[in-house]
């Protein structure tokens, strides 16, 4: 054996075990994952143990056709990555039905778009999750670790093993399936066009669509629908070009890849909308804590980013799932507030505190909520009481003044006199809203509804109710004349 040959056997043996042992790092659930895990900053150790296994292995050519010109293989990795998006996403909602967990949850009911921080924070975050793997793992895995089984076991086998390694080192159940999918694709990518360029690219953008849109991806049906036709226009293009072809194979090309797009679209669209239902209702169900959910859901209804369509059926499984009443009433008071009124009546005073307690500890920017607690208090008068005397703080915040002024009044009137009378204090005093404007409400109550205790309390707690007796009846004779009947 020359020294040349020998050299390159020792890299080649070299490479292979870093390969190995980046891999069994990489794997989750094993002895040694606690204790790589403890490294902190040196987590990172099973990448670099594949970067050097990338850089001393020798590269073996696949067997393949003539290369293709790097734009068109290119256009040929990220088409089929943005065509297949549908059937991603819609595969991932169904990992999520099998295994909710809260961030399910965040894909599911996407709240808010991502948010990279500063300039510079992002661009750090961009090559970390998405420069840096691409280049990686695409180098390893379709650039040496593909090729070297390819030689020996052949395409189908270097493809599945490459694969099946290249899922393993991802960890966690989501991406192992996901990445199950992307493998094959990348593998038929680099042994088809012979060029490792575009892979990266596929790969990049794989990543990029996952750091930029999230879970918008996968809670929004128009964005799968963009990455459908924007795949089905690059298939058209790549498939125009391959083999010399020239710009008038666009003609017919375009036209094909975008039909079938069109085709697949209503079949992919019921899928999508299925695995999205389907996945909502198990997180709704199994979730041990229902507030985050109704949060989330809270915030994307808020946003217009929940379609009628799927709004509908989220009431129908909350009225024919097995849940409790505290979370059925929470997350229908977000919504559906119309069916409080309805269907509400029906619940006892501790099942309405507990829901109301619920709807409180929401995100106050979400209109439904203050209406959610206005109407089950105009069904269940006790919890006016309790808003208005033990959480005056709350019933301020929730129900600001004067916008909410004739609707808490509208509950004063409707309370048992016991009630009503320490209610009617506490306005008066100003433990709740103004003392002002709770006086100037008292006085202008809907005339029927004043009571003889009413007068009492009034001019027991108001030192000056003769003047303003006299201001109302210039103002409101039929108000002043009810305040001063005996």
């Amino acid at each position: 054996m020359t020294p040349r040959l020998a050299a390159s056997a020792v890299l080649h043996s070299s490479g292979v075990m870093f390969g190995i042992a980046g891999l069994m790092l990489a794997l989750p659930g094993m002895p040694w994952s606690t204790a790589l895990h403890a490294l902190g900053p040196n987590a990172h150790l099973p990448i670099l143990l594949l970067l050097a296994a990338s850089a001393l292995m020798v590269r073996t050519r696949p067997v393949t056709m003539t290369p293709w010109p790097v734009a068109q293989a290119s256009a040929l990795a990220i088409g089929l990555i943005l065509f297949l998006q549908p059937a991603v996403q819609s595969l991932l909602l169904l990992l999520i039905s099998w295994r909710p967990s809260l961030f399910g949850a965040h894909l599911v009911f996407y709240d808010q778009h991502h948010n990279l921080g500063a300039p510079v924070l992002a661009g750090l975050t961009l090559i970390r999750f998405v420069v840096l793997p691409a280049i990686i793992e695409e180098w390893f895995f379709r650039g040496r670790l593909l090729p070297y089984i390819a030689a020996r076991l052949g395409p189908i086998s270097a493809i599945t093993l490459s694969s099946l390694l290249f899922a393993a080192a991802h960890g966690t159940g989501i991406q192992v399936v996901l990445t199950l999918l992307l493998g094959p694709v990348l593998g038929l990518i680099y042994l088809h066009t012979g060029r490792l360029y575009p892979c990266i690219i596929a790969h990049g953008v794989h990543n990029l669509i996952a750091v930029l849109v999230g879970g918008a991806m996968t809670a929004s049906w128009d964005l799968v629908l963009i990455c459908l036709l924007g795949g089905a226009w690059l298939l058209a293009i790549a498939w125009a070009h391959h083999r010399n072809g020239s710009h008038r194979r666009l003609l017919w090309t375009v036209p094909i890849c975008l039909g079938v797009a069109a085709v697949l679209t209503p079949v992919l669209a019921i899928a999508h909308h299925q695995a999205w239902r389907r996945a909502a209702r198990q997180l709704i169900i199994d979730m041990p804590d229902h507030r985050p959910i109704a949060q989330r859901l809270a915030a994307q209804h808020q946003a217009g980013r929940l379609p009628q369509t799927r709004r509908q059926a989220l009431i129908e499984d909350l009225w024919t799932s097995s849940i409790d009443a505290r979370r059925r009433w929470l997350l229908l008071g977000m919504l559906d507030p119309d069916t409080i009124d309805h269907r509400a009546a029906s619940l006892s005073n501790d099942e309405v505190l507990a829901i109301c307690e619920d709807l409180i500890s929401l995100d106050s920017s979400h209109p439904h909520r203050a209406e959610a607690v206005l109407r089950l208090s105009l069904q269940h008068p006790r919890l006016s009481y309790v808003m208005l005397v033990e959480w005056p703080d709350v019933a301020q915040d929730m129900w600001p003044w004067p916008q909410y002024r004739d609707h808490v009044m509208l509950l004063v009137s409707r309370l048992q006199q016991q009630d009503r009378a320490a209610v009617m204090r506490n306005l008066l005093h100003g433990e709740i809203y103004d003392r002002e404007q709770a006086i100037e409400a008292v006085l202008h109550m809907p005339a029927h509804a004043i009571t003889h205790r009413d007068r009492y309390i009034l001019r027991r707690n108001v030192p000056d109710w003769r003047q303003r007796f006299e201001a109302l009846a210039d103002s409101a004779p039929e108000q002043a004349a009810a305040w001063q009947n005996e």
